[in-house]
């Protein structure tokens, strides 16, 4: 006879492994890496932060308000109270045309990205994933849950090839991965074009797109593919309140679905994992509704972005055209040299040691200029 409490146990410890790895997991993808960033420690005077793609002008006065208001219940959990998960889902619902239960929320898209690894990956299946891109889904997937992760290379003007990604699948495979706008190199997939590859993959596989910087792109360009999840299509987008909208210090991030992906990811996101903190519910809240304050923020974006360019070619230095908030470029030399370089100078950025190639966050036009200056003492040694 089976020893029936055992089998119980077992099944509770795995579930339970399970629905609360979103609260732990987040950290552990981060490691393989962000390592080094979190052994240093610099005030934010002396640090330029060019290696997050945050947005540099600080959340909202609404925001802050916000989050003032919320600070007495920073003892206790979000719920059976006005600012709560439902409260947030509602909203960015309400926003994109879809109801809550199309909505998953967690504790930045991060915990989103590796959720969706554990479920698309737990049974070793196939996952196809650009390269280099962010690879929160493949990394996760390949290290922790032992799925086959395809990478496959982006085409010689740096965007993702999406007819060989779709060659690359086979009978196993059960998620494709996109990032429009795609990180780090900036680029997108025209909307059309992106839509009829989702539909058409998406009835073998789930496709995943992470829209983390789709408020910074050129909407004639590319747009969202929320109209897909209307449509109930086979397709999962993430976003994130940590770019646009300045909550990279609160973690709040969210998927959208058709219901059913929806709730196979709530299930196992778990009670804990949905309940995201206080305060970061009431900001995410306000940011959506302060408008201004995005406009602002894209205005600023392109300014900054324009001048950079305009920099970099009479630096005589190549780059990708970057529908984001930050830009890749060839910068001449091993970013190991020209990481160390700018750490002299207390400026971070990031790249591959061996790879000529960086990516660079815009900051405020007066931190551009200055990184500028010293680029271009680097080029006269």
């Amino acid at each position: 006879m089976k020893n029936t409490s055992l089998i119980n146990r077992r099944k509770w410890l795995r579930n339970t492994a399970l629905s609360s790895a979103g609260l732990v997991m987040a950290a552990n993808a981060g490691a393989f890496a962000h390592d080094h960033y979190l052994q240093e420690s610099f005030t934010e005077q002396e640090l330029l932060r060019l290696f997050s793609n945050e947005n540099p002008y600080s959340p909202s006065p609404k925001v802050k308000s916000a989050i003032q208001s919320l600070v007495h219940r920073a003892n206790r959990y979000a719920n059976y109270h006005r600012v709560n998960p439902n409260a947030l889902k509602k909203a960015i619902a309400k926003r994109e045309g879809l109801q809550p239960e199309n909505i998953v929320l967690g504790h930045g898209s991060y915990q989103v990205l590796t959720l969706i690894a554990i479920m698309y990956g737990k049974n070793k299946e196939t996952i196809i994933t650009p390269k280099p891109t962010f690879n929160v889904v493949g990394r996760y997937a390949d290290h922790q849950m032992g799925a086959n992760v395809k990478y496959i290379a982006l085409d010689k003007n740096h965007r993702m090839d999406l007819s060989a990604m779709r060659n690359a699948m086979d009978a196993n495979t059960s998620l494709v991965f996109v990032c429009n706008p795609n990180n780090p190199t900036g680029t997108v997939i025209e909307t059309e074009r992106l839509k009829r590859f989702c539909k058409e993959v998406g009835k073998k596989a789930t496709v995943l797109v992470d829209e983390a910087y789709i408020e910074y792109a050129n909407p004639a360009k590319t747009k969202t593919m929320v109209e897909l999840v209307q449509q109930k299509e086979n397709v999962l987008i993430t976003r994130t309140f940590s770019k646009m909208y300045g909550l990279a210090g609160m973690r709040i991030g969210y998927a959208m679905a058709r219901k059913d992906i929806a709730e196979k990811l709530d299930k196992l996101n778990g009670q804990f994992g949905q309940l995201i903190n206080t305060l970061g519910l009431g900001a995410a809240m306000a940011a959506l509704e302060d408008k201004p304050f995005i406009r602002s923020s894209i205005k600023k974006n392109q300014q900054v972005m324009q001048y950079f360019c305009q920099q970099l070619d009479k630096m005589k230095l190549n780059y990708v055209p970057s529908e984001t908030n930050f830009i890749y470029v060839q910068t001449g030399k091993a970013f190991k040299n020209f990481h160390s370089q700018l750490d002299k100078q207390k400026i971070k950025a990031i790249g591959k040691d061996s790879s000529e190639w960086s990516r660079i966050s815009m900051a405020t036009m007066a931190d551009m200029k200055r990184l500028v200056k010293i680029m271009k003492n680097m080029k006269t040694k």
